[in-house]
């Protein structure tokens, strides 16, 4: 029987294949979940229908919620916002970071955790030039309340890599 531990019989003597060690599998985390973010992975078949269904007639029911999270609520016409040569709704950027904050509690524990910050703090920061105490307040009160979202799932000792977006009125960027 091929890859099961067996004995094998050569004559009179016998032969013990070594015992393999195997690796355990935590419980409720999936091996085969990607964490890595990379706009240039092919879509798959359902995130294809997801994004017809939310992207078509643009014209009508533009007030549906299409994303739920506690307190959080999107509507299906922010998400337009996702088409090509628009300015981003920053709403749809901070159901992103919920999502994969979400995620988040589903790593592998010798996977780094990951904590991805809301856009509100740096909003605030680029588009009213703030003085440089306000705006580190500012900032740090944002953090903070990124941190209350996610927990008690992540906790900042845990964190290995917090993102968090700087916005301008014609870029994103994600610091880490």
């Amino acid at each position: 029987m091929k890859g099961a531990n067996t004995k094998l019989v050569i004559g009179r003597s016998t032969y013990l294949r070594q015992k393999r060690t195997g690796k355990a599998v935590e419980v409720c985390k999936s091996p085969y979940m990607a964490r890595v973010v990379d706009p240039n992975d092919i879509s798959s078949a359902q995130e294809k229908l997801i994004w017809r269904w939310v992207m078509q007639n643009a014209a009508d029911k533009r007030d549906d919620i299409i994303f739920k999270y506690r307190q959080i609520m999107r509507k299906r016409g922010e998400f337009f916002s996702l088409a090509g040569k628009k300015e981003l709704c920053m709403n749809v950027l901070d159901a992103w970071t919920v999502y994969l904050n979400t995620k988040e509690k589903v790593r592998s524990s010798t996977s780094p955790c990951r904590l991805f910050a809301k856009s509100i703090p740096c909003l605030y920061t680029m588009e009213h030039a703030l003085p440089e105490n306000e705006a580190y307040e500012v900032f740090k009160e944002a953090m903070l309340l990124a941190l209350e979202n996610v927990k008690p799932e992540i906790k900042m000792e845990d964190v290995d890599l917090f993102f968090f977006p700087i916005c301008n009125p014609n870029t994103v960027m994600l610091c880490a």
